[in-house]
């Protein structure tokens, strides 16, 4: 159970490329690309539903976690899902299609003043739906927004890629720009309004802002300048719409307006916010050979270059450079605060130093994502290791284990949580407590594929047992080592690190499969406890083969069963339980604790009462002589006795005589 992955040879025949039982996808009919992945024609068996697509998800980009909530949606500014499952390994979402054209070429019916009526009030009105159930959006760019043949706007697929992926930099806040396209996490509702904010002001000015420039560029203009000024490069624009857009391009994510007031555009302003931002202080302060004007800039510096980072903060520089010409009194206790704290550590290590960079980083830019050897949002963590996974180089996954090893081993992302006063309210939840629960004690290997599958709950199994095979749900792991098993010169059942991982993040209850505190428990166990909660769970059906290689393994744990008889009818009824498939009936005879109990209980009974009759043969054993001395004595006063009750019988016949 435990070894080399072996890889079960190929069954002939493919799997059925039908989805929810109704629709049939076609992947002999390509349509191209939308929402950042391919697409396919798909047709309703049914035939009630009108043209259909379906997006093929990429196992390197996996979808959003939250894909069942926006199926449940429904709104004509949004094309929502349909339906999604796996055919083979691969998964498959099935949409509408958008029945327009993309908004590409920046031409539309309208121009001017049209363009809030017509364009941006129905586009914010399907962002309050999302927002209203708690999803964002997260892929508002002009390829992914549409003209309806009817004249409405359709914002496109935001559900089959990783958050923000796709997006152009020009269309991300500094604050979600700074990660990995595949570590922006789920954002917030702020980071729908900017990224609306950029379409309309490109579709105002018929050209894309900031196009051409790297994302570094891009990057450090939005720092340096901010948002508004960078993007609108300081342009004219009517007095209505410019207020509009310094709104929705505000630098604090929280002074951005809501969906739900762009609807009325009623007083549409910079929502008031207690922290001010500052563009450009009276001096700048270089990071190595890089000068920087303003703490958000500062913060970016500091993250590239570590370790001039840490030495201007030992040093007490960037407090002074703070306090002086940043003017931050409250900023600049809190940098002395932190620099009193580095000091207290004499032995420097990679963590200390990685643990305080986080600091820092936090205090001068309380909008940034998480900093540890790189910058990521926490709720992005699954999409970042699902790239990972299909690394080449071995070095990249220890390395993504290590990421996540420090963020959820050593509750990293819960201490940099406490460090926030904005965005950390819908952070709570990004690392589900089951997640830091079951992890607990892990190595970081098996951490990694842990988090890998909790994070991602559409990612098929990874082990190269299914390479060929399929394994997307837990129904499919079963029947995929059930069919495995029944094929010519198959191997031995091979349960490895990804397929333990699965399992335990697929279980329902979640938590690894081990035993209650007083059962008797042997680690080859494990495999048949995750293999019997899976088939429970997903209700594939009877495992008969699967089973059978299971027995051997798990048949030792008998040999301590009490009594010979009991423990041979045990046997029997694992072998009947292995015979009809049913892996839990096969838990539940090797581990019936109270049945094991009571027959321990009459087995230490009939110990006694077999001690009890020995030690009375044994007495009896040990008096026999003297018994023997006394039975000899009877004999002789009874023969004694009896010769004189003959004597006198002579005597008194004599007499009579």
């Amino acid at each position: 159970m435990s070894g080399q992955s072996a890889r079960p040879p190929q069954p002939s025949a493919g799997p059925v490329p039908i989805i929810a039982d109704r629709y049939l996808v076609l992947a002999s009919a390509p349509r191209g690309e939308i929402g950042g992945v391919s697409a396919c024609k798909a047709e309703d068996r049914r035939g009630l539903s009108g043209e259909l697509l379906a997006l093929k998800v990429m196992r390197d980009a996996p979808c959003r976690p939250r894909l069942p909530v926006y199926i449940d949606l429904r709104h004509e500014g949004l094309l929502a899902p349909l339906a999604s499952g796996f055919i083979g390994n691969d998964y498959w979402i099935i949409a509408p299609a958008p029945g327009g054209r993309p908004m590409t070429s920046l031409v539309t019916p309208w121009i001017g003043n049209a363009l809030l009526t017509h364009f941006l009030r129905p586009a914010a009105a399907a962002l309050e739906r999302l927002h209203g159930v708690g999803l964002t959006h997260r892929a508002i760019r002009p390829d992914n927004v549409f003209l309806s043949a009817g004249g409405g706007v359709v914002l496109g697929p935001c559900w089959a890629a990783p958050a923000a992926m796709h997006q152009p930099p020009a269309f991300e806040p500094p604050e979600s720009l700074v990660c990995a396209p595949n570590a922006r996490g789920q954002g917030t509702a702020a980071d729908d309004v900017y990224a609306l904010g950029v379409l309309l002001l490109a579709l105002w000015r018929r050209r894309l802002p900031m196009e051409g420039l790297s994302t570094q560029d891009v990057l450090r203009s939005k720092l340096e300048l901010g948002s508004h000024a960078a993007l609108t490069e300081n342009e004219r624009l009517p007095q209505g719409v410019q207020e509009i857009l310094r709104a929705m391009l505000a630098e604090q994510p929280a002074a951005r307006p809501t969906a739900s007031s762009l609807t009325s555009l009623d007083g549409i302003h910079e929502r008031r916010v207690i922290r001010r931002t500052m563009l450009r202080s009276g001096r700048p302060i270089a990071v190595g050979e890089r000068p920087v004007w303003n703490c958000r800039s500062l913060a970016l510096a500091c993250a590239d270059q570590p370790a001039a980072g840490l030495e201007l903060l030992r040093q007490g520089t960037i407090e002074q450079w703070i306090r002086r010409y940043a003017e931050d009194a409250a900023l600049a206790s809190r940098i002395a605060e932190l620099r009193s704290l580095d000091a207290k550590f004499e032995r420097r290590s990679p963590g200390v130093d990685d643990a305080m960079l986080m600091r820092l980083v936090a205090a001068l830019d309380p909008d940034a994502p998480l900093f540890w050897r790189g910058w990521l949002w926490p709720d992005g963590l699954g999409s970042l290791l699902a790239a990972q996974l299909a690394a080449k180089p071995a070095t990249d996954r220890r390395t993504a284990a290590s990421l996540v090893e420090a963020l959820i081993g050593r509750e990293t992302i819960t201490r940099w949580l406490n460090l926030q006063d904005s965005r950390s309210h819908h952070l709570a939840i990004a690392i589900p407590a089951r997640l830091a629960r079951d992890a607990a004690g892990l190595e970081a290997d098996a951490m990694f594929l842990l988090a890998l599958y909790v994070l991602n709950p559409f990612l098929a199994c990874a082990s190269p047992v299914f390479a060929a095979v399929p394994a997307g749900t837990q129904g499919d792991l079963i029947l995929s080592l059930e069919r495995g098993q029944a094929l010519p010169g198959a191997p031995g059942l091979t349960l490895d690190a990804d397929i333990m991982a699965f399992l335990s993040a697929r279980a329902e209850d979640g938590g690894q499969p081990v035993p209650e505190k007083d059962e008797p428990f042997d680690p080859s166990l494990r495999g048949l406890m995750a293999l019997a909660r899976c088939q429970k769970q997903s209700g594939c059906g009877p495992a008969p083969r699967l089973a059978a290689a299971l027995l051997q393994s798990v048949l030792p744990m008998l040999q301590d069963w009490p009594g010979a008889s009991r423990r041979t009818a045990r046997e029997a009824q694992v072998r009947a339980a292995a015979d009809g498939g049913d892996l839990a009936a096969m838990l539940g005879l090797l581990t019936d604790q109270p049945q094991r109990t009571q027959d321990a209980a009459e087995r230490e009974e009939a110990i006694e009462l077999v001690i009890r009759l020995s030690q009375t043969l044994n007495d009896e054993t040990v008096a026999l002589p003297e018994r023997q001395a006394v039975a000899r004595k009877a004999a002789q006063d009874t023969a004694a006795g009896a010769g004189l009750v003959c004597l006198m019988g002579v005597l008194l016949l004599e007499m009579l005589a």
